[in-house]
């Protein structure tokens, strides 16, 4: 697998470059602006600062992906947002487990 080979199936992708899709690039800051202030407000506690720190991740991963448009940024673009979900959807269960079994 070569991880700097194009991705030429990308419909948005207009030009290689940071600014080829301004929207996503704002929406992204939005991200790691959201994540800060998340982290700041959640001193203390352990799970919503992991949160905040995936969320970041996120902002930082998402534009790679839409700049480059290469394998190795797709991986950097998805695995955060896996992470992220699956601790989201796994975090009440183990919650609900502790305080009820616990």
């Amino acid at each position: 697998m070569d991880w700097f080979t194009p991705i030429d199936a990308y419909c948005e992708h207009t030009a290689p470059d940071l600014l080829a899709e301004p929207m996503n690039l704002l929406t992204n800051a939005v991200f790691i602006l959201m994540a800060f202030l998340m982290w700041r407000r959640a001193q203390g506690q352990l799970i919503a600062q992991i949160l905040a720190d995936m969320l970041a991740l996120i902002g930082v991963g998402s534009p790679l992906f839409h700049s480059f448009v290469q394998t190795w940024a797709a991986v950097v673009d998805v695995f955060p947002i896996m992470a992220f979900v699956r601790y989201y959807v796994l975090l009440p269960t183990v919650v609900i487990w502790v305080f009820r079994f616990g």
